[in-house]
């Protein structure tokens, strides 16, 4: 286990779109970093930093300290010793002891995907190497069609003439991400730590567009300070949960009684309905399972009768079920589960 992460495993790969997952700290956000700033300043290309929301996460104070690790004097050879953000660009600069910063070269610009639209005439194509997107990865909503409101940031940035490096950094937040279904990145969900995947795309350039998805390998980690549930996504990298109801102890050995699959992108659910033996209590319990059932719900219309987009109260079994969630009598096979699937409700209401 290293101590921070190296990225010239991705680098290798000469890939258009890098994508970093894991462990919060590990060190991806400070690799890329260095490597962007060093292309910068030799004059390869300067750097977006892009968020999601230019209002909320492009403040000048929060971009200043976003940079303030990059070891800029290692990369310059001490020419500069700070990175300063004024009026959206970035400055490789010198801060003297008293706190005066005088600003050099220019080495890129902030900006948000929210308003990408309106970077159109202040963009001068060929000018950049790289976009960093940092926490591309949330548990709080996508930008609508996100994925394709990338894609036409990077064509405003690249045209069609120029091909660079597109970054984008997450932790391992939540499995639930429009990027990994619209890109057709099916086997993200099922990655571990260390593990790298390359896909290729026809583009409408010569050469193929590639994404690197690197599931980013745990580093050491000797710190006493995490316990419980988080601890595994703090230290370890691996996906993040929330405590999920469980079917209780009490409740025993139970039958199924009837049986709902969910589709929803590339997830798949299925809703049971069980009784206990003694067949006194009745509860709905979610399972992530991808064996088939006759009555589905899904995010794709379908022309079986059996098939709807919503859980309407098609039999008696459909309108148990909708009690028994408005009584929130609705458990969970494990965490991981129970956390994908109110994640997708938040932004799918099929139920």
């Amino acid at each position: 286990m290293s101590k921070y992460y190296d990225g010239s495993r991705i680098l290798a790969t000469h890939s258009t779109y890098n994508i970093l997952l894991g462990q919060r700290a590990n060190g991806k956000s400070y690799f890329v970093k260095k490597e962007c700033v060093k292309e910068a300043f030799l004059g390869m290309g300067e750097l977006i930093y892009l968020r999601r929301f230019a209002n909320l996460e492009l403040k000048e104070d929060d971009v200043r300290d976003y940079f303030r690790d990059c070891p800029t004097e290692e990369i310059t050879a001490g020419e500069y010793n700070f990175i300063d953000v004024y009026h959206s660009r970035i400055y490789l600069s010198n801060i003297d002891e008293s706190g005066e910063v005088t600003r050099g070269k220019c080495i890129g610009r902030t900006a948000g995907l929210s308003k990408a639209g309106k970077l159109k005439s202040a963009i001068q194509r060929g000018q950049y190497k790289n976009i960093i997107f940092e926490e591309f990865c949330t548990d709080e909503g996508y930008i609508k069609n996100e994925p394709k409101v990338l894609q036409q940031f990077v064509a405003t940035v690249f045209g069609v003439q120029y091909t660079g490096r597109v970054w984008m950094i997450g932790n391992t937040i939540s499995r639930y991400n429009p990027y990994m279904f619209t890109w057709q990145l099916r086997k993200t969900m099922d990655m571990k730590p260390g593990d790298l995947d390359l896909y290729r795309f026809k583009s409408a350039g010569e050469e193929d567009a590639t994404i690197a998805i690197e599931f980013c390998s745990a580093v050491e980690s000797n710190s006493s300070m995490y316990f419980g549930n988080d601890a595994k996504n703090i230290t370890e990298g691996v996906w993040e949960t929330n405590e999920q109801p469980a079917v209780p102890e009490e409740f025993g050995k139970f039958s199924v009684k009837y049986r709902v699959q969910i589709i929803h992108q590339d997830f798949n659910f299925m809703l049971k309905l069980i009784q206990n033996t003694k067949k006194e209590l009745m509860i709905l319990c979610c399972y992530a399972e991808k064996e088939e059932a006759k009555r589905k719900v899904s995010d794709q219309p379908s022309g079986d009768p059996w098939t709807t987009t919503r859980l309407l109260p098609l039999t008696q079994g459909d309108q148990i079920m909708l009690d028994l969630l408005k009584k929130g009598k609705l458990v969970y096979v494990n965490n991981l589960c129970g956390t994908d699937f109110n994640t997708i409700l938040k932004s799918a209401a099929f139920l």
